[in-house]
């Protein structure tokens, strides 16, 4: 029962952390610093829990530690920035899906760069059918602007998205492979505080404070709130998962691919949003190559 109540969360928590960004990113805002206010209000929450967890447990910290949070940390915020901002001018649908076809990059990384293995034959077929899905997937966004340049922008905001979001779960991967320890309150604790600094600083970099009222400010304390729900219950899922020798190949397609689904209803029936009929087939080869890749 457990371990159903944990794939649970993860798929409903997953589900909802992309829906929060999207009503985070539905303020009617074309300001480039929404999106650090926005994180800004996220990141403080996340990181005060997993501190005061990480003292109660008496974790310690390495300057490994502290190297890779950094890593993350700045991952987390440029690829929260790019997305938000992806939101604003693509389709929450395709936009939620590839957010989720990027975290089984750090599959690959793992394998490669911290095993220092060469990759099966089944997990190199599974990255191909993963490049070949996001390609599609990405292919597969309808816009009802006549111009180009929304669609343009919307692919500049997600090609940093996809690199930077794979790279935040191989940090923590690179954190617990260096120091040996299956422990990572602290490391978790520091990544998003660094992140948090880094969203003050862009947040006056940008010029938010000319532009940011305290009604502006009460309308993100909803979504910031369900988003960092989201992402704590996300976190836990993740982390308790593994412990309850849930394999990777189960984990990741049901969580990842259940929620991409759900985007993709809610982006359909609630945001009324059209997809090209290869976006359907895209959506089931990536829930496939997170198969392959985890095997």
């Amino acid at each position: 029962m457990q371990s159903v109540f944990y794939i649970v969360l993860g798929v409903l928590s997953s589900f909802s952390t992309s829906l929060s960004y999207k009503l985070g990113s539905g303020r009617k805002q074309n300001h480039l610093s929404s999106a650090p206010l926005l994180c800004g209000l996220v990141t403080p929450i996340i990181a005060s829990a997993y501190l005061i967890i990480a003292i109660l447990t008496g974790a310690t910290v390495s300057w490994t530690t502290v190297l890779c949070a950094l890593l993350g940390g700045f991952c987390y915020f440029i690829a929260a920035f790019c997305y938000l901002n992806a939101l604003n001018v693509g389709p929450f649908t395709v936009t939620a899906g590839l957010l989720n076809f990027s975290a089984l990059m750090p599959t690959v990384y793992s394998v490669v760069l911290l095993k220092g293995q060469s990759m099966t034959a089944i997990q190199i077929a599974g990255f191909f059918l993963l490049v070949v899905s996001v390609v599609l997937l990405a292919a597969s966004k309808k816009t009802t602007q006549t111009s180009g340049k929304a669609s343009w922008k919307w692919l500049l905001w997600m090609i940093p998205m996809f690199i930077t979001n794979s790279i935040i779960n191989f940090a923590s991967r690179l954190q617990i492979y260096l120091t040996g320890s299956g422990e990572s309150f602290s490391y978790t604790a520091l990544c998003y505080g660094f992140s948090f600094l880094l969203c003050v600083f862009s947040f006056f970099a940008l010029g938010g404070l000319k532009v940011t009222g305290k009604e502006k400010v009460k309308h993100y304390f909803l979504p910031a709130f369900c988003l960092a729900l989201s992402l704590g219950a996300n976190m836990l899922a993740h982390l308790r998962l593994p412990a309850l020798n849930i394999p990777a190949a189960i984990q990741y397609p049901v969580i990842s691919g259940s929620s991409t689904i759900l985007a993709m209803i809610v982006g359909i029936t609630v945001f009324h949003e059209k997809i090209r009929f290869y976006g359907y087939f895209a959506i089931a080869g990536g829930i496939a190559a997170m198969v392959l890749l985890n095997m």
